[in-house]
Parts: structure tokens; sequence; C-alpha cells
């Protein structure tokens, strides 16, 4: 079984820029909070920039705060914008 591209091997090579984005869209997508928001992930250096649109405040955080739970993510940019009113 090969292991998950988005997860650094212990030991290893440091994930690449485009396992990283693969791994953070993988983990907000897997949070049915965020499902029906419009994300787009760039990752440059290990960097998350996330931006684009959520309805709530505490979902812009909640992205936030799964993105930097990803292996290998050393840090992110959230330009995500709050719709709330």
């Amino acid at each position: 079984m090969e292991p998950d591209p988005a997860v650094p091997v212990p030991g290893g090579e440091p994930a690449t820029d485009a396992a990283l984005a693969q791994g953070v869209e993988r983990a907000l997508g897997a949070d049915g909070r965020l499902e029906d928001e419009q994300i787009a992930v760039r990752v440059s250096g290990g960097v998350v920039e996330m931006d684009g649109a959520v309805a709530l405040e505490f979902q812009r955080t909640l992205a936030d705060g799964i993105a930097r739970s990803v292996p290998g993510v050393l840090s992110v940019q959230n330009r995500l914008a709050v719709a709330e009113q």
C-alpha cells in the first residue's frame, strides 16, 4: 500500500506543494460544515493560501484550523470573505 502523498513520511522528503494542496482540499471537503462553501486553495513552499467566500465567520475560522492541521503545512494565509450580514 502506497503512503498518502499529502502526509510526509517520517525521515523522508517533505510533501510537495501539490500534495499539500490536495490534502488541504480533502480535509476541508471532509467537514460537512464547509461542504457548500467556495474555497480556493493554493500552496507555495508549504504556505497555504485560501481565497473565496464562506457564509459565516465560524466557517472562516474553521477552515483556517483545518488547513493548519494538515501535516507539512507551514503557515496559512486566510483570505476568505464572510458573507454574514
